[in-house]
């Protein structure tokens, strides 16, 4: 069990007030610098290289999430010269009744990414759905920050939670505890399942009497944009395109980036052939000029998640070893292994404290990294007090894979807000209690099965 020293409770301190900035809607951004230096101060001893430290934590943390804004901006991209032909709403008339009532649209959008989600992991699930889907559930009266709460807690909190098809997840958690790969799947489907129906009924109860179902509808401004000659064969090329990439993901078991890599090329080139036979002469100022665009919306969503997954991309001892050199701890992971340590007393604070930890770990944004973290305190401590230690692992995969991509504002829930024209931090809060309700909910599923 590592050692708790005053830097732990210090970096503990600034990870509390940026929770406490986030619930209370205040910018958390100049804390988290502060708190960079800070940590950055201790590991190095040294004004200086606390300095470097920050601006290196930011951009680690950047470039290793880079792929996100970048799928973000060429989406947004496509979306505009599609919006500007016509294309969309071409695209979209078949589906219009089905997303035409917004409280159907809520589960919808949900099972759908579910299922995309199962197969091709959340990103280019949310990539597929986001250009497609969204838009029509807004136009009929969704608001956006809705439409975003069923993609979270579906895709990133359900579907990779349990993640039964490509099985990743638990594959990692089985190697590393010893536990049954068959045991885990199995016992991980009433865990997720209970959690995912109680966080998605709590959430569903609260966007409807928050009024988020009642909001304008702007089918009037679809009809208004006239279609081009050109759009009804748009609409076709990009449907056709966007299946034969589901049909090579599916058949050559793309997932992950590899998945994100495809879709995103196949976006960025149907964006500049539409632009070239749509817009002929201008399509080169076009292309660039929608391009730009999509950057920028991008980049104003992630220029503060950079800022706010570097402190807890330190918060590993792989991240602040790759910022600050080998041997610097993680003083995150070590706070959630000491509470670990210490919590073997009976099953239900047992229960508790595997889900504390996991939370925890689930903060930098990955929700993988510390699965078998997970995994070893679920064998080391459940047989300690006679439990059945699959379900305690199981709980320990769903709550920090959910807790990455549907309850902290950066990472897969900042490509969520941009696909959605949403803020990461707006989305985190209306997740909260849902996100909660879905915890407390696997957590007593656990208890009874241990």
């Amino acid at each position: 069990m590592p050692i708790i020293t005053f830097a732990h409770f210090v970096y503990l301190f600034f990870v509390l007030a940026i929770l406490v900035c986030i619930a209370i809607k205040k910018d958390p951004m100049v804390i988290t610098l502060v708190g960079l230096l800070v940590v950055g101060i201790m590991n190095t001893h040294s004004l200086v290289k606390g300095l470097q430290g920050v601006f290196n934590a930011i951009y680690t943390s950047a470039i290793g999430m880079f792929v996100i804004p970048l799928l973000i901006a060429v989406v947004i991209a496509f979306s505009k010269v599609l919006r500007e032909t016509g294309a969309d709403y071409i695209m979209v008339a078949p589906v219009k009744k089905l997303l035409g009532r917004p409280a159907i649209s809520f589960w919808v959008l949900g099972f759908t990414i579910f299922a995309l989600a199962l197969v091709f992991w959340p990103m280019p699930a949310a990539g597929l759905v986001g250009t497609i889907l969204v838009p029509i559930a807004i136009s009929a009266g969704m608001t956006p920050l809705a439409a975003a709460v069923p993609l979270a807690m579906f895709g990133h909190g359900g579907a990779t939670g349990g993640d039964w098809f490509l099985q990743g997840a638990p594959t990692v958690l089985a190697n590393t505890s010893g536990l049954p790969i068959s045991e885990i799947l199995a016992t991980s489907k009433p865990i997720v399942g209970v959690s995912l129906l109680v966080g998605s009924v709590v959430a569903w109860v609260m966007l409807k009497r928050s009024g988020a179902f009642n909001g304008e509808k702007s089918e009037a401004a679809a009809h208004s944009i006239e279609a081009t000659k050109m759009a009804p064969f748009t609409a076709v090329m990009v449907l056709a395109a966007l299946a034969i990439d589901i049909y090579i993901m599916v058949t050559q078991r793309l997932v992950g980036g590899d998945a994100t890599y495809l879709l995103g090329g196949t976006i960025l080139m149907l964006t500049a052939l539409i632009c070239l036979y749509e817009f002929k002469e201008k399509s080169l100022d076009k292309f660039i000029g929608v391009y730009k665009e999509g950057f920028v919306t991008a980049i104003e969503i992630f220029g503060p998640v950079f800022i706010i997954s570097a402190f807890f991309m330190i918060g590993s001892a792989e991240g602040a070893g790759s910022v600050y050199g080998e041997g610097t701890p993680g003083y995150l992971v070590e706070i959630g292994q000491s509470i670990a340590h210490s919590g073997a007393v009976n099953i239900p604070l047992l229960a508790v404290v595997q889900t504390l930890v996991a939370a925890l770990c689930g903060m930098d944004g990955a929700g993988f990294d510390q699965l078998p973290l997970l995994g070893s305190m679920a064998k080391a401590l459940a047989p300690a007090i006679g439990a059945n230690a699959v379900p305690l692992a199981c709980l320990g995969q769903m709550v920090t894979i959910w807790t990455a991509g549907a309850l902290v504002p950066w990472g897969f829930l900042a490509a969520l807000a941009g696909f959605c024209g949403v803020s990461p931090i707006e989305l985190a809060r209306k997740n909260f209690i849902p996100t909660l309700c879905a915890f407390t909910a696997g957590t007593i599923v656990t208890i009874f099965m241990m």
